[in-house]
């Protein structure tokens, strides 16, 4: 795990390429750092950690702890009976989820529990919402991020609450 402060033009251009994936937003910008995790560079912003990146992939996603008050993204609610696979790394079975946001496929989607609405993870849409309120069976999200994972703890032996 490396760890070092990067320039705020960088961290500027990486935020920019993650908000054509999801929505973003950070305050003045006044201190930037990378992390790598596990081959993804994590964007820690004023001391926030933000955005996972995977630069082979192309793939930018929001680190969980941002989502709700500097990043956000199209949302589905999944049932509490598909809570504990989730957060174990499953990706989202279409009949699991219970309500959806609209998005495309391949568009980055917040899992979130029905009973209290707390997003428990990260993933991309293997189908659209469109296709998952028509559909019976099969993967709705693949499951990229989520509450427990390797970058959750990562952030957390780093970060300590």
């Amino acid at each position: 795990m490396r760890r070092h402060q990067i320039k705020l033009k960088r961290a500027k251009e990486l935020i920019r390429r993650s908000s054509e994936h999801f929505a973003v937003d950070v305050p003045k910008l006044t201190r930037a750092e990378s992390v790598e995790l596990d081959g993804m560079e994590l964007l820690v912003a004023n001391d926030v950690p933000m955005i996972l990146v995977n630069h082979q992939s192309n793939l930018y996603i929001p680190f969980l702890g941002a989502v709700g008050d500097q990043a956000s993204c199209p949302s589905v609610t999944v049932d509490m009976g598909a809570v504990p696979y989730v957060v174990n790394g499953a990706d989202v079975m279409v009949p699991g989820i219970v309500a959806t946001d609209d998005f495309g496929e391949g568009d980055v989607v917040c899992i979130k529990t029905e009973k209290h609405q707390k997003i428990i993870a990260v993933g991309r849409a293997i189908k659209s919402s469109e296709e998952i309120r028509r559909s019976r069976g099969g993967k709705g999200i693949e499951n990229l991020h989520y509450i427990g994972d390797r970058y959750w703890n990562g952030v957390n032996e780093l970060f300590p609450r």
